[in-house]
């Protein structure tokens, strides 16, 4: 298993506590790309780094809920089918695993075979999705549902399956919640 934590370097001060959260993580810091684009890079860097099983990409600020998570348990407990597993789930979600639209973006797990056809979609995605748009358009902005809305359509588009883990195994420790809301 390779985990990998997106992170930049103004949040610097996260990286002593991403060590003891998370020891057998990497450290992905990219100042000048765009939060679809880095998630592609830290994508990349996983498949490079493991040819089978699962990559796990986490958020700087993510955190273990209830004491040390063990990412390989989690994987061998994935149901057969899963593609895609959100590690925080949204409130109300069913108790163990249960399949999700709309995945929690904090932390995820991705077989790593199905990496390329994620790492192809993000890019034309993030060509796409830049090219401004009129405020009060139905589409999203990117800048707000950039990378929930990629995967989501990914999941859609494909037969790929994801699921989100209830109760929520991650949370941000120091944070208030950072789920935009429309005004």
């Amino acid at each position: 298993m390779i985990t990998i934590v997106q992170s930049h370097s103004r949040r610097a001060h996260l990286h002593e506590a991403i060590r003891t959260r998370w020891p057998r993580a990497s450290i992905s810091v990219a100042d000048s790309l765009s939060l679809v684009e880095h998630a592609a890079c830290v994508l990349e860097q996983a498949a490079a780094a493991a040819s089978d099983g699962w990559a796990c990409r986490l958020e700087d600020d993510a955190a273990s809920v209830s004491g040390p998570l063990e990412l390989d348990d989690l994987a061998e407990s994935a149901p057969e089918d899963a593609v895609f597993l959100a590690l925080a789930s949204r409130p109300g979600a069913t108790e163990g695993w249960s399949r999700t639209r709309r995945p929690a973006m904090l932390g995820w797990m991705l077989r790593v075979e199905t990496i390329p056809s994620l790492t192809a979609f993000l890019a034309e995605w993030h060509s796409l999705a830049c090219v401004p748009i009129t405020i009060g358009e139905a589409y999203p902005s990117p800048m707000r549902h950039g990378l929930s809305a990629a995967i989501a359509e990914w999941l859609a588009d494909g037969e790929s399956v994801a699921y989100e883990h209830g109760p929520t195994l991650l949370a941000h420790p120091d944070a208030e919640p950072s789920i935009w809301r429309p005004r």
